[in-house]
């Protein structure tokens, strides 16, 4: 977001379907449409296009096809084609404690006044402490107002723990 940066991010205006990202390139001003949820896809998106342009791709190519990016199956899947004002978050594979946290703030901004539903998996990769990551994660999910949390994994009982503790 530095004004004297080469791509700035000037601004991020959520959607219904995802985003669209304002940039600044040098001085030219540029607006991408993003099928993707949370500030943090910005930053992403200014990344992939530094690299694109640093390989030789026009910004105009780089735009069109960003257009097209799509998170994988389990990641931050955010379902709102529901009945009865419901959305729903699938964070089903592998996300870690950060991305987690981030992906219940995306909820509850889409949510808004919908009943916001969380669909956890396990966390790999977080060793000794995996028991007390998972609690709280779920913990987390309760601070921030996540309505409802499934877990399901070889630590559910610990994200649900959390989630009901708070």
């Amino acid at each position: 977001k530095s004004p004297s940066s080469d791509i700035c991010i000037q601004d991020y205006i959520p959607t219904e379907t995802g985003m669209v990202v304002r940039l600044r390139i040098d001085s030219k001003a540029i607006e991408i449409p993003l099928s993707l949820h949370g500030e943090h896809n910005s930053y992403n998106c200014a990344a992939a296009l530094a690299c694109a342009m640093s390989l030789g791709l026009s910004v105009e190519l780089i735009a069109e096809r960003l257009q097209f990016a799509q998170i994988p199956s389990g990641r931050m899947r955010i379902h709102r084609d529901l009945p009865a004002n419901i959305s729903v978050i699938d964070d089903t594979y592998n996300a870690n404690p950060a991305s987690m946290e981030v992906a219940f703030k995306v909820l509850k901004q889409l949510a808004e006044n919908e009943h916001s539903i969380a669909v956890l998996g396990d966390m790999f990769e977080m060793g000794v402490n995996s028991n007390v990551h998972h609690h709280a994660i779920g913990c987390i999910a309760a601070k921030l107002g996540i309505d409802t949390v499934f877990s399901f994994g070889e630590f559910a009982d610990e994200v649900v723990s959390g989630a009901t503790k708070h």
